[in-house]
């Protein structure tokens, strides 16, 4: 992506925060000469050294799994908050614009063969994103048994990061007041997207 050097993000921890927070992902591959892509959630790990994973799992009539499977490189592109900025923002003169902050994640993927472990990426799904209801969460380890024969119609994959590219563009060419306005306005929004925007914004 064109990512000019005051919108670059360094900071891996800002970076490791949007790709959990936001983790509906597009998963681009290339087969023939043309793009492929599917929408689905996509969850990054590292391991103990630092390297980085991302988990998924796509539809067995998705040919997109084949792609993973002949070793091509693969793109995940996360999209965190976004919104538009309007020139009313600003103290001095300026222009409409979009700040946003995103993350493109790229690596070769590996099937997921064994039933047992196509299972266990079910339960961390699962498990990630009933998180917030405590005891009462859905777990598929659960209900496992019952849903078994679910496991023939999908394809779960792993993910090894080869390199990841941030982008937060946040108006870092603004001065700094011009910065400080937009960041009041978007946290002071009742729209909950805008609100995240405005929280990750240095000044």
């Amino acid at each position: 992506m064109y990512l000019p050097e005051h919108f670059k993000e360094n900071d891996a921890q800002r970076i490791t925060a949007l790709l959990r927070e936001y983790p509906f992902a597009e998963l681009v591959t290339v087969r023939n000469g043309a793009p492929q892509i599917t929408h689905l959630p996509l969850l990054y790990s590292e391991d103990a050294a630092g390297h980085g994973w991302l988990h998924g799992h796509v539809a067995r009539d998705n040919p997109q799994w084949r792609d993973l499977a002949a070793g091509g490189q693969a793109l995940a592109v996360f999209n965190g908050p976004h919104a538009y900025i309007s020139p009313r923002y600003y103290e001095k003169d300026g222009v409409p614009t979009w700040n946003y902050a995103v993350a493109h994640v790229r690596g070769r993927g590996e099937l997921l063969e064994d039933r047992q472990a196509l299972s266990d990426l079910l339960d961390r799904l699962t498990a990630t994103f009933e998180a917030e209801a405590g005891a009462a969460a859905w777990r598929w380890r659960d209900y496992a048994e019952r849903f078994d024969g679910m496991l023939d119609h999908i394809v779960g994959f792993v993910i090894a990061v080869e390199s990841i590219e941030a982008k937060f563009k946040l108006g870092q060419n603004r001065a700094e007041v011009d910065q400080r306005k937009v960041r009041e306005k978007l946290t002071a929004s009742a729209d909950t997207g805008e609100q995240a925007l405005g929280l990750i914004m240095r000044i």
